[in-house]
């Protein structure tokens, strides 16, 4: 026994203690006095239980190994989880940044799927797609507009030319007329 223990085994009424010397490897030494006589203290047995360090923590380094392999798996699922909901976030808002650009292009035919989720993407998606139907809606009635006014102004047109017509015609009447008067003088 080190001088260590035998210091300890001493001064203690018995419990363990984890002891490591230079010389000796790492054990636990458990000791316990037994008296022989309840009233009398002073003559007792020792015991003594010397026990290596690595078969009294072996369970504690199990446990802690575990733990770490546990943790290592928490983290991996983590992460597995995060690259998942990021992507689920961000493929629809991939698909709507690239139909944005395609609108920014001045192509309306773009078609946007109507999406059903309930969170904030969804309602992104659903009001991009009113606002590409509201800009479709509006881009036809223009076209509408437009084809009324060429209409109106064909037959403006038209009228204008037969106006002019009509003019040219009463002027040459008039000139006859006059051509007449002059005559009759």
């Amino acid at each position: 026994i080190s001088a260590g223990l035998s210091a300890k085994l001493g001064n203690a009424d018995g419990h363990a203690e984890f002891v490591s010397d230079a010389i000796e490897a790492a054990h636990v030494y458990g000791f316990n006095r037994i008296h022989f006589d309840a009233d009398d203290r002073s003559r007792y047995w020792t015991a003594i239980v010397d026990i290596p360090a690595g078969i009294v923590f072996a369970p504690a380094v199990v446990l802690r190994d575990r733990f770490v392999w546990l943790g290592l798996l928490a983290i991996a699922l983590s992460a597995l989880v995060g690259y998942g909901l990021a992507r689920r976030l961000s493929r629809p808002l991939g698909r709507l940044a690239s139909a944005a650009d395609r609108v920014a292009a001045g192509d309306l035919t773009v078609n946007v799927p109507d999406d059903k989720r309930a969170d904030e993407v969804g309602a992104l998606v659903r009001a991009f797609r009113a606002m590409l139907e509201n800009l479709q809606r509006m881009t036809r009635e223009l076209h509408e507009g437009v084809g009324v006014l060429a209409s109106s102004s064909s037959e403006i047109l038209a009228t204008t030319t037969q106006v002019a017509s009509s003019a040219a015609e009463t002027a040459a009447a008039m000139s006859e007329t006059t051509a007449t008067v002059e005559e009759v003088k």
